[in-house]
């Protein structure tokens, strides 16, 4: 069976209901479920929702449209610069968004500063990076009664399987996972992800092997990054040329 997710198309939101039994009745729907139960929040535009498997990838894109959500939207802010001002919105509730500062000296700083031949001082920044491997991430899994054997593709087997038994509740020893190839990773795909839990968990339910491999635009968003980065360097140095 094929598998996908519905996904946020809020930033912010207070999800007060899922309801899925119009996919799950859509035809070549075999599972169809609410990712998290109860009311939740979502926190980025790409969040997950609900997912659903079905006999075929068209089945499921079009299962996925019938899933109703009542959401409640809710102040966002995208940019790093503004998330950090006094009475930002904030991402997690109670918690705020910039954490508290350390310092860490060498040395005496001034007396540096006072006695270097130059001094240069600016304000840097990095864009963000995104994985963009080859070949998405994404989840083959199978049951067999009690025992789930997943393909992967992940640089790190061993870490999955912790992970996958972890999230299910089960014996590592219950849990087989296989690469055999993986196209690219780049510093990701070292944990199942959503996707891989999610995949497992429509497995179950169909009582079938579900293929969840994720779209380019959810590579895009939903699976990680290297963040951006502000940053404000002042160097001095003599006139030997040592910093």
């Amino acid at each position: 069976l094929y598998g996908a997710i519905l996904r946020s198309k809020w930033p912010a939101a207070n999800i007060r209901s899922v309801n899925v039994d119009k996919a799950r009745a859509a035809p070549g729907i075999k599972a169809a479920f609410a990712v998290r139960n109860g009311e939740f929040r979502v926190r980025y535009h790409g969040d997950e929702i609900a997912a659903v498997a079905g006999t075929s990838r068209d089945a499921v894109l079009d299962a996925l449209e019938l899933i109703e959500v009542d959401a409640e939207p809710l102040p966002f802010v995208v940019n790093e610069r503004e998330a950090i001002k006094d009475g930002a919105p904030q991402v997690i509730p109670g918690q705020p968004n910039l954490g508290e500062g350390r310092e860490k000296t060498s040395g005496d700083v001034d007396s540096a500063f006072a006695g270097s031949a130059a001094v240069v001082e600016g304000d840097f920044s990095t864009q963000i990076q995104v994985h963009q491997t080859m070949e998405p991430h994404g989840h083959v899994a199978q049951w067999d009664g009690d025992e789930l054997t997943v393909w992967s593709s992940t640089q790190a087997v061993f870490g999955v399987r912790g992970a996958f038994a972890e999230y299910l509740k089960i014996p590592q020893n219950k849990v087989r996972v296989i690469c055999e190839h993986m196209g690219g990773g780049f510093g990701s795909k070292f944990g199942p992800g959503v996707e891989g839990i999610v995949c497992a968990h429509l497995a179950k339910m169909a009582g079938a092997p579900v293929k969840l491999i994720l779209s380019r635009r959810e590579e895009s968003v939903a699976v990680g990054n290297r963040p951006s980065s502000f940053q404000k360097i002042k160097l001095g140095g003599d006139s030997d040329g040592k910093l």
